[in-house]
């Protein structure tokens, strides 16, 4: 490059660019703009907070003059009242003095707290307080007179002119006071005025320096707002991809984790066992179901071998046909036994199935049991309350059908005698209804108990519900055999009976027999006949017991001693 030319390039280099020169006054412009913005607001925020402040204090000085005007007109009001009372004697007025006397006091320290920034008002104010107290004192002493002297004293006590003296010096440092607050009152308020003409031209500055700048935010934008434009669609059409992307994606996640919350609530849930095991047989969790069934919490179990629920009764053959099954198929499932954490062996219905990640690598095992020996004793539990009494644990009338039907055919191949004695508790009701149905059934309990001490293991107890029993006599020598264990029942169950609340009971029983092949051949039959003589027997005066036979005697007499019957209705010793 020759000397000559470096002066040219120099200047090119000096010279100005006219875009940045643009751009330089605008953003001068605008920092102008931006520093009159600020100043107009801190003057438009002084204004308002001074407008603010003159508002509270006008709400302030008329608060005080409505304190002012309370206190004259309660102090008014206790000096009516007293005078009322001084010259009438009425009560009514003793009442509406204490009312006003005791209004004062507040409406003082109303007054004295929105003047105590006026050292002028506060020094009025303790003068109205003395004076305020000394009225009241006047009226207290014009009421003690009225009250001890009589009337003709209370209005000497008037007539002495101190109480009128006393309020009129009250209302006239009343009104020195509330003329006070007026003056205060209106020099704030042409304060007020002028801080409203100041706010409203910082307002009005505000005002043209912000349609300055929108006129200047508007040519900036209308400059830029092709690019600008540009800019934004091509931002809103890659936003608009990026919310369906995430939209797909969350839904995606939701799917997801709902599965998984659902499958959390099955494996938690389920009735059956479920264990998952690594590759080398190592558990990695388990269900609730399992530590009911295995009796190992889950946290002992993590970590273990499966192996150590293994019983010891299958071979090593049986475990090689069933690794055998998974490796081949996948899954196994068979009856098998285990042992449970407290050395119990039980039978379980157990399923394994594998589990294989995408590229079909084996990841986990997975076994699902059903615990075939508890589900074998529920059943067994099902079949006993289908045939036993719920209260007594005695053969229900189903299972009493079964068994008397037995007994006939055992008594026809025999040749032998049948009895059916169909037993009904005496003034159990009375029990049921004095006591409660707590002590009814644990009447009926014992009942049963002493029942069966007197029977055979032969013969068969049954309730038929309520207080009504039947027995089945198997093998009975004689008509006589059956009386003989018909009044034995009835006499132990004369005898009293000791609840566990402490209370001693007396009930008594009564008894009807029917016999097998002479009263009936079938079962029903010989029910109803034995349920007929019961009838009979409870009839002819309870605590005895009646053949069905229509040639037998209709009762026969208790043999035990008249002086342990119970008496009539229910006897209930205290304990």
């Amino acid at each position: 490059m020759s000397a000559t030319d470096k002066p040219a390039d120099v200047s090119a280099m000096a010279g100005d660019d006219p875009g940045l020169a643009n751009e330089r006054r605008i953003f001068q412009g605008i920092v102008l703009v931006i520093g009159l913005a600020v100043a107009v607001a801190l003057g438009s925020v002084l204004g308002i907070t001074q407008l603010r402040e003159d508002g509270l204090w006008v709400a302030r000085a008329q608060e005080a003059s409505e304190a002012l005007d309370e206190v004259l007109v309660t102090v008014t009001e206790a000096e009516a009242a007293s005078r009322g009372y001084a010259l009438s004697g009425d009560a009514a007025y003793l009442k509406l003095h204490g009312e006003t006397a005791l209004a004062i006091g507040p409406a003082l320290l109303r007054l004295g707290r929105l003047i105590d920034d006026d050292a002028v008002q506060l020094q009025r104010f303790d003068r109205l307080s003395n004076l305020v107290e000394r009225r009241l004192g006047v009226i207290r002493l014009l009421i003690e007179t009225r009250r001890r002297d009589g009337v003709e004293a209370a209005r000497t006590v008037v007539a002495g002119g101190e109480g009128k003296r006393l309020q009129d010096d009250i209302r006239a440092l009343a009104g020195e006071m509330r003329a006070r607050e007026k003056g205060l009152l209106q020099q704030r308020l042409v304060q007020s005025e002028r801080s409203a003409r100041m706010a409203l031209v910082a307002v009005a500055l505000g005002s043209l320096l912000a349609i300055g700048i929108a006129a200047m935010a508007n040519y900036l934008i209308r400059r830029d707002f092709s690019g600008s434009r540009r800019a934004h669609a091509a931002l809103r059409e890659a936003n608009a991809l990026l919310d369906r992307r995430v939209a797909e994606r969350t839904a995606e996640l939701q799917r997801a984790n709902d599965r998984l919350q659902l499958a959390d609530a099955v494996f938690r849930n389920t009735q059956e066992s479920i264990v998952i095991t690594d590759p080398e047989t190592r558990v990695v969790a388990v269900n609730p179901a399992f530590s009911m069934v295995t009796e190992y919490p889950a946290d002992e179990v993590i970590g273990q071998s499966v192996r150590l629920l293994r019983s010891g009764w299958h071979d090593e053959s049986f475990y090689q046909q069933l690794w055998a099954s998974l490796d081949a198929t996948g899954n196994w499932q068979g009856e098998i036994w285990s042992r449970r954490r407290g050395g119990d062996i039980y039978q379980e219905w157990l399923s394994i199935s594998t589990v294989h990640d995408a590229q079909g690598k084996l990841t986990h095992y997975i076994g699902v049991g059903v615990d075939l020996s508890r589900m074998n004793h529920a059943k067994t539990l099902l079949e006993h309350l289908a045939h036993h009494d719920a209260l007594t644990g005695l053969p229900n009338r189903l299972l009493l059908h079964s068994r008397l039907e037995h007994s006939i055919e055992r008594a026809r191949r025999d040749k032998t005698l049948c009895a059916v004695l169909f037993i009904d508790l005496d003034r159990f009701k009375e029990v049921n209804d004095s006591l409660g149905h707590a002590a009814g059934d644990e009447l009926l309990k014992l009942a049963a108990e002493r029942m069966q001490l007197r029977l055979r293991d032969v013969d068969t107890l049954g309730r038929l519900g309520g207080d009504e029993f039947v027995v089945v006599l198997e093998r009975v020598g004689s008509e006589e055999g059956a009386a003989e264990v018909a009044g034995a029942l009835v006499e132990q169950l004369s005898s009293p009976f000791l609840l566990s609340s402490g209370r001693q009971v007396r009930i008594g029983a009564s008894v009807g027999i029917s016999l097998f092949p002479r009263d009936a051949e079938r079962w029903d039959e010989l029910l109803d006949r034995a349920d007929v003589a019961l009838y009979s027997a409870k009839n002819g005066g309870r605590g005895r017991w009646c053949f069905a036979a229509p040639d037998r005697s209709p009762f026969a007499p208790f043999t035990a001693d008249p002086a342990s019957l119970p008496a009539a209705g229910v006897r209930v010793s205290p304990g």
